[in-house]
């Protein structure tokens, strides 16, 4: 038996004792470094600050933002409406009776911009990421690629508004003009105005890059068009070949409707879309000189502005599968039959889906290279035609680039003018090398050999090499 003083701990106490010690120094530290990584990364909704929004309930759980979109290419000059779902986790037992705020945000404003509420308008070709994000915490967020591929220019008066004289091959350019007042233009353009007919285009566009009208050939000299808007884009579309004079504004007429108007600081008021004269503020009362009866007739006090109901949309966590939009319509998504919309051009059938309500259409750029349909042609749909969509589900439109290589005519034997025509109207470029001498006077000046040759493939815009029988006999 061994004896050892009171208070003393034997050797094997002491080891015990120590190991204790070393296992709540290791796990103490663990388990204060895991709440805190926690914290960072997930929120307690109690704890939140939602920004405007309201909760009900304290169970923790996890913030999350969706888009309708995480990619789409556009021309430059066109808008697309992005929406954000904010949700809880499917671990929480909170509702949500008001969504969260959030932060819209662009990596490169000169490639696109977005506003508060979610709306992307496209400017110059690059690529650009759309972030939305909780205004109480950006690492909650949610992001859209926007891919340009064309250039839109704004013009600071109408005159501006015109392509170079022959126009560039290969373009998608637009160029946009707003009278800061109207209502509505008259878009007159100048007799010269022509593009290649059947081939190049020119697209009359709104605001938000919504077709009005398309011209080809000279269908729009001396033309006029009537934009319900106060903005107009021109866009022209070109092939890489036959390019003609293109197009010039000469005249824009704003209608201003009758109205009180105030603009960089100034107040205006029209009648008979004429500025009215002798304007008088009486402590924010505003009146106007009507010289017909020689009074003043007012007042007019301006209205607050209405905030724009955010294009916001959650889903509670008791019913994950519902979705409750909040905004001016509310009561949950329409349902509709998906129209026909093979062949059409893109912009068309966009604008019809648009009609219905369609807020999340994705579009898929590829050559077609088996049925050769021109470039902006749908070629498939998703859903099919006739079926049920519901307008915030994705509807999807694969769209044509035009087929990645086409066959070169075979222009053999062919006189050069007709040859020359055959060629640009398959979308090929020509060039001559040397010829081939003859003494058979009825094949001077026709097609020899081409290079490539006729029957080969190539991508549109290839420049091809045209021999032609020359005279054997011929001097220098």
């Amino acid at each position: 038996m061994s004896v050892h003083n009171k208070g003393v701990l034997p050797l094997q106490n002491h080891t015990v004792f120590w190991r204790m010690i070393l296992l709540l120094a290791v796990i103490i530290p663990c388990a204060l470094y895991l709440a805190v990584s926690s914290q960072a990364f997930s929120t307690s909704i109690s704890d939140f600050n939602v920004s405007g929004g309201s909760v009900e309930g304290s169970a923790s759980g996890t913030w999350q933002i969706k888009l309708n979109r995480t990619s789409f290419t556009a021309d430059g000059g066109q808008t697309r409406q992005l929406e954000a779902t904010v949700t809880l986790d499917s671990g929480s037992s909170a509702t949500v009776t008001t969504p969260p705020a959030v932060d819209w945000s662009s990596s490169d404003d000169s490639i696109a911009t977005v506003d508060k509420n979610g709306k992307v308008t496209t400017a110059s070709p690059g690529k650009a990421t759309i972030t939305c994000a909780l205004s109480s915490d950006a690492k909650v967020a949610a992001t859209c690629e926007v891919t340009v591929i064309s250039t839109r220019y704004i013009a600071k008066n109408y005159e501006a508004v015109q392509t170079e004289h022959p126009y560039a091959e290969n373009t998608r350019d637009c160029w946009q003009y707003t009278h800061p007042l109207a209502s509505e233009l008259i878009v007159e353009f100048d007799e010269r105005t022509a593009v290649e007919d059947g081939f190049d285009f020119i697209e009359v566009s709104d605001a938000d890059g919504k077709v009005i009208e398309r011209f080809t050939g000279k269908e729009l000299a001396s033309g006029e068009v009537w934009v319900q808007d106060g903005t107009v884009s021109v866009r022209l579309v070109s092939d890489g070949s036959n390019n003609d004079w293109g197009f010039a504004v000469v005249q824009v007429t704003p209608i201003i409707y009758d109205g009180w108007y105030e603009l960089d600081g100034k107040i205006y008021f029209y009648r008979d879309n004429e500025i009215q004269k002798g304007i008088v503020n009486d402590g924010g009362a505003y009146y106007y000189f009507d010289e017909e009866t020689g009074e003043y007739v007012g007042p007019y006090v301006f209205p607050e502005p209405e905030p724009e109901p955010e294009p916001i949309h959650v889903i509670s966590p008791e019913d994950p599968e519902s979705s409750v939009p909040i905004g001016p319509e509310g009561g949950g998504p329409a349902v509709y039959k998906m129209p026909y919309l093979l062949g059409k051009f893109y912009t068309d059938a966009e604008d019809e889906l648009i009609a219905l309500g369609a807020t999340n259409i994705i579009e898929n750029w590829v050559f077609d290279d088996f049925f050769k349909t021109a470039w902006g042609t749908v070629t498939t749909q998703n859903p099919n035609a006739g079926m049920d969509f519901a307008v915030t589900e994705p509807l999807t439109l694969e769209i044509s680039l035009g087929p990645s290589s086409i066959m070169i005519p075979d222009v053999t034997g062919m006189p050069v003018s007709d040859a020359v025509a055959t060629l640009s109207g398959a979308g090929f470029l020509y060039h001559f090398e040397a010829g081939m001498p003859t003494n058979i006077a009825s094949l001077f000046n026709t097609v020899y050999s081409t290079d490539p040759y006729g029957g080969s493939y190539a991508s549109p815009g290839t420049n091809v090499a045209i021999s032609l029988y020359i005279d054997a006999d011929a001097k220098g």
